[in-house]
């Protein structure tokens, strides 16, 4: 798995103590570096504004919008998205980090949601509908594409195999 640079060390130590035996991850989902939009829109706007209307108003929208990318940078360390040969494994939350496994028979379908900032900058809203009620969305993944054709290929497999 250290090939697999694209997330932090953390991550992967959670990854391997989630695996069982003979367990082996497939794909993974990376975090868009379009989570920080907001944050740079923010800042943008406190720059404009200070320069141009009101210099305090400017500082409280700097202050915000830093505010905003520390909130960005933790968001992205703590999201997870593996798809395993055997479950999907997912992780995310701010304040309550939820750690879903959901085996493949328990998963209707992967979703994708994009909106205009999503799709001018090449990221997605992962939605992963389970049996009932559950559904979860990760939000910014890089990969969405490849991750929802990789779980239809696998799932495929299984099911004529």
């Amino acid at each position: 798995m250290s090939s697999l640079n694209s997330w932090s060390e953390t991550a992967d130590v959670t990854i391997k103590d989630m695996l069982v035996e003979g367990e082996k991850v497939v794909f993974w989902g990376r975090v868009h570096w379009g989570i920080y939009w907001k944050a740079a829109a923010v800042i943008a706007m406190g720059l404009l504004v200070m320069l141009f209307v009101v210099f305090e108003l400017g500082i409280i929208l700097l202050i915000a919008g830093a505010l905003m990318a520390a909130h960005a940078v933790l968001k992205k360390n703590i999201l997870l998205l593996v798809l395993t040969d055997r479950r999907l494994l997912v992780r995310y939350g701010m304040l309550q980090v939820d750690v879903v496994e959901m085996k493949f028979k328990n998963i209707e379908s992967i979703e994708l949601g994009r909106m205009l900032p999503g799709f001018l900058m090449g990221y997605a809203n992962v939605i992963v509908m389970g049996i009932g009620q559950r559904f979860l969305i990760i939000p910014y993944i890089a990969n969405g594409v490849q991750f929802r054709r990789k779980f239809n290929e696998l799932t495929l497999e299984k099911e004529e195999g």
